[in-house]
């Protein structure tokens, strides 16, 4: 019982309030940028536009929810006669060090075809050295034509699924972060068919790869949290943390949309398995909770009295403090888990440290494949750090 109402202190104090002053600062950013329409990205971008409904109930621009993905719009854009080297090496952000299924999946093949030109396709390699080996040239070369033909209906069906949207005037686009991939591809996107747009994207937070991801296709974006698109920063700010399992905390409660496909006259959506089904009462718990919040600072709001929780006033702060809140309940956060591209990882789930002292090598592996690292420490040593 104290576990969960640490819980949901923690999805009303942390997520709730950021939700809270997330909206508000969207709101005027809204104004003064004179955006005309709003694209909130699935799946983290459900809760965002639910706070952002209940701080402006009656918004002065449609709001609109665009159920994608980075690999749902990433695929189409090698539609055509792709350069797939180049692409996996400069446009899609996958680890240095990865598997040759993370390669595959990121080039828009399914499973049952990457087995049919993988044996192993598990095998864990440096993504750069591996593409340029003869090994890896010679697999490239023999997906070519499936990437091609796979990317031509994907790129068909997502143009027929983004036509019932209107991309005119000046669109805000809105996520979580962290380096405004999903805008670019999308503007990359709406370019290739033919569509201009200006999208602008607002974010929870950019990270100093922002620049390398949205400068070269001149497109702006601000950053609530921070924004390494202006200031770099610093070494020992929190917010790189974290940021797996805020980006987690945030998502629909369903698995992300793998592609769209046409069938008949009808555009279906073709999704993952929801990964975290095994801890879903847990984050319903703390997005309830934080929704509850969201709607108290609202009503405080309208009363008259000051809403904005004070620790939101400084990000490094409140960084830090829902950080070490989280870290409290490293033990059922750590079970959640993160995917990426075909591989999914749990956030912070060592396995029993006996089993580490008999293989040595496994705990460097497994930590490095932690995308929360502190929490990690945490549950393997318990409090002893």
């Amino acid at each position: 019982m104290e576990e969960l109402d640490e819980v949901r202190r923690f999805g009303a104090d942390y997520l709730g309030a950021f939700l809270y002053a997330f909206s508000k600062w969207l709101k005027r950013e809204f104004e003064e940028s004179h955006i005309t329409g709003a694209f909130f990205l699935s799946r983290e971008g459900a809760l965002l536009k639910a706070a952002y409904e209940t701080v402006d109930p009656e918004p002065s621009l449609p709001l609109h929810y665009l159920e994608v993905s980075r690999r749902a719009l990433s695929v189409p854009l090698l539609a055509g006669d792709p350069d797939l080297g180049s692409f996996l090496l400069h446009h899609v952000r996958l680890p240095q060090v990865c598997t040759v299924r993370q390669l595959l999946t990121a080039s828009g093949l399914s499973e049952e075809q990457i087995l049919s030109f993988c044996p192993d396709p598990d095998e864990t390699v440096r993504r750069d050295p591996f593409l340029d080996t003869e090994a890896g040239r010679t697999l490239l070369y023999r997906i070519q034509e499936d990437v091609a033909a796979g990317a031509e209906r994907e790129a068909e069906a997502l143009e027929e699924y983004l036509r019932q949207f209107s991309f005119s005037g000046n669109c805000a686009v809105v996520d979580v972060g962290w380096a405004g991939s999903m805008q670019r591809d999308l503007a990359l996107f709406l370019q290739q068919t033919g569509q201009k747009a200006l999208l602008t994207g607002f974010y929870a937070g950019l990270t100093g790869s922002a620049g390398q991801i949205l400068g070269p296709c001149g497109l702006p974006a601000k950053g609530f949290w921070f924004d390494g698109l202006r200031d770099p920063l610093p070494r020992n700010h929190p917010a790189g943390q974290e940021l797996a399992l805020w980006e987690i905390l945030l998502q629909e409660p369903v698995g992300s949309v793998r592609k769209y496909r046409k069938d008949g006259d009808k555009i279906l959506q073709e999704r993952e398995p929801f990964e975290q089904a095994r801890e879903r009462e847990l984050l319903l718990l703390i997005r309830n909770s934080a929704m509850d919040r969201v709607r108290d600072l609202c009503e405080k709001e309208r009363a008259g009295e000051e809403a904005l929780p004070a620790c939101c006033e400084d990000s490094a702060v409140f960084l830090r403090e829902a950080g070490n809140c989280a870290l409290r309940l490293s033990r059922g956060l750590g079970q959640l888990v993160f995917s990426n591209y075909g591989e999914t990882v749990p956030l912070a789930l060592p396995r029993p440290l006996h089993s580490y002292l008999k293989e040595p090598g496994s705990l460097l592996r497994d930590y490095r494949r932690s995308p929360w690292k502190r929490a990690f420490r945490r549950n393997l040593f318990g409090s002893i750090l």
